[in-house]
């Protein structure tokens, strides 16, 4: 008996097998799935190999078991890198020409790194809601879904329904022997709870609170030494008050952007906009474009030309200046932030009252706006402009981040959604994988 807990921990299967027709699923990556090379839709009964084959031009080794190269991407002895291939997320037991697909399953190919001195991760999570629903060589144990409190029932029946679990319950009802459990907990003291009636939106006044550099900077040297697998990008703005001038702005975005490269960041990220400061704090800084623009030149100058900036930015009804202000050929927009808009209580009296009677409003009141935002900003890839776009807002499912990525974005990123929906991620990412959207990144 395995678990999988919100924090993902993975379950295992095992159980009776299928029939050999109908369709499978093949999925070719690179770099542990940042990157989609091709998705497709191959027939059942096939083997691994053969599938791949059908779909794409490959090389191999070792009279054929070996998988080399495919579409031209080649693994490297000296990298040392690898094509790894899995089957409803487990780490294949046997060669490519080995393995016959059943219906349902999901081929993943992924060309990645590896190291010699840590061992494989036999299971992925990138495959969820496999292998949980077709397990592996046809085998599937039956799936239960046990909750430790009564408001995790909600989201453990959505689990159960993605899963097709055999029953959904507390925890103390026992697990029946032989079956894959998946647990959902979570912790109250600092998580946020869906209950019934929230829709998606919530608002907050919590302005930019910040710990002592000694904590963030010790924080940011041990993401960056721990997840070197991973795209690691490190969020600065500038402490701004009536009296500070723009020239100590520049300075500390310039400052703290460097620091930010020098502590390990593959990027960073200029936050621009903030709605939960007061005006003249320094969260409408994105209103004013040649402002903007002096930020960028200044951080550019820090940091080098080669450097990744992210800029990030809050609703506007056209980018235009905004863009002709802000790009280089090294920098990325993230759009948008939250929206500061009146709030009142259900008899209408003003909330937020002592912040000037506004708060950031965040979730699916604004995934409308949001999508205005990138469209334009996609817009404004003209003239030579290329850059990449982070959608951001609204996102509370697949749908929404696949809406923002046909609207121009190459990639998302949820706060609200991912609050609701612990399993938010996982979800997008699936869609990702399966509907190929101007070439996109899944991350």
């Amino acid at each position: 008996m395995r678990r999988l807990a919100v924090l993902l921990l993975v379950a295992a299967l095992a159980g009776c097998g299928g029939q050999r027709h109908g369709s499978a699923t093949l999925w070719v990556t690179r770099d542990q799935g940042r990157t989609v090379v091709l998705t497709a839709s191959v027939p059942a009964g096939e083997t691994a190999m053969q599938a791949l084959a059908r779909k794409a031009k490959i090389e191999t080794r070792y009279g054929g078991r070996f998988v080399q190269s495919v579409n031209g991407l080649s693994g490297s002895a000296s990298g040392p890198r690898d094509w790894f291939y899995y089957v409803n997320g487990i780490e294949a037991d046997r060669g490519a020409a080995e393995y016959r697909l059943r219906p349902g399953d999901v081929e993943w190919w992924d060309l990645r790194s590896w190291d010699p001195h840590h061992p494989d991760v036999p299971i992925v999570v990138g495959a969820f809601p496999e292998p949980f629903l077709h397990g592996y060589d046809g085998k599937a144990r039956p799936t239960v879904v046990r909750y430790d409190d009564p408001a995790y029932a909600e989201t453990a029946r959505a689990l159960g329904r993605i899963v097709r679990a055999r029953s959904v319950a507390p925890s103390t009802v026992p697990v029946p022997k032989g079956s894959n459990l998946l647990h959902v907990e979570g912790d109250f003291a600092h998580g946020f709870v869906s209950r019934a009636g929230v829709t998606g939106s919530i608002t907050n006044s919590l302005g930019m609170p910040t710990p002592e550099p000694g904590f963030w900077r010790a924080e940011a040297r041990r993401v960056a030494e721990t997840v070197r697998d991973r795209f690691f990008v490190m969020s600065v703005t500038a402490t701004v008050g009536r009296e500070t001038s723009e020239e100590d702005v520049l300075s500390q975005f310039s400052s703290l952007a460097l620091e930010g490269k020098n502590l390990g960041a593959d990027a960073v990220e200029l936050n621009l906009s903030c709605p939960n400061i007061l005006p003249g704090e320094g969260g409408e800084t994105f209103t004013d474009a040649k402002l903007s623009g002096r930020v960028v030149d200044a951080v550019r100058k820090s940091v080098g030309g080669d450097y990744p900036v992210f800029i990030k930015t809050g609703y506007l009804r056209d980018y235009r200046e905004f863009v002709e202000e802000t790009w280089d050929d090294r920098v990325a927009y993230v759009a948008m932030n939250s929206v500061a808009a009146v709030v009142r209580d259900r008899d209408g009296v003003p909330l937020f009252t002592d912040r000037g009677g506004k708060a950031g409003i965040c979730g699916s009141a604004i995934r409308e706006l949001a999508r205005r935002a990138v469209g334009n900003l996609a817009e404004q890839r003209t003239g030579g402009r290329d850059y990449k776009i982070v959608g951001l807002g609204g996102i509370l499912g697949p749908r929404d981040a696949v809406s923002l990525m046909k609207s121009g974005a190459d990639a998302v990123e949820s706060a609200t959604g991912a609050l609701l929906n612990p399993f938010l991620a996982l979800e997008v990412r699936l869609r990702l994988l399966q509907t190929k959207v101007r070439g996109a990144t899944h991350r």
